[in-house]
């Protein structure tokens, strides 16, 4: 079966996962692995970042966000540095999950808390 990756680079990396997964699915292999028994990874960028409990990105975010908030005291009950100084990431996810349904109301608010450190 050939195997289409046409937007991946030539490369170890590449070669390697092509041989592996070649190597796993010929019936007859000995490394051979059931259908029923393969599990397949997935990422929105090809990598495989953490992203449990939270998106890596999601992380980074929260504790910039907390420093800001402990920095200046008066922030922490207003978002998004409340959404930080909680550890309660459910106001960034429901921002995130707006963005993606079309509703950027919120945006600025987040926007605005994460340049909030670029201008201290």
């Amino acid at each position: 079966m050939p195997v289409e990756l046409k937007s991946w680079n030539d490369g170890a990396a590449r070669k390697a996962i092509v041989d592996f997964v070649q190597k796993v699915t010929a019936a007859g292999n000995p490394d051979f692995v059931p259908p029923a028994e393969r599990i397949a990874t997935f990422d929105n960028d090809g990598t495989l970042w953490c992203e449990k409990p939270l998106p890596i990105q999601l992380d980074f975010i929260l504790r910039r966000l907390a420093e800001v908030a402990n920095d200046n005291p008066a922030l922490r009950q207003q978002q998004p540095w409340k959404s930080a100084v909680d550890k309660d990431p459910s106001w960034l996810g429901s921002v995130i999950n707006k963005h993606y349904a079309g509703d950027d109301s919120d945006m600025p608010t987040l926007i605005n808390g994460l340049l909030a450190r670029s201008r201290a």
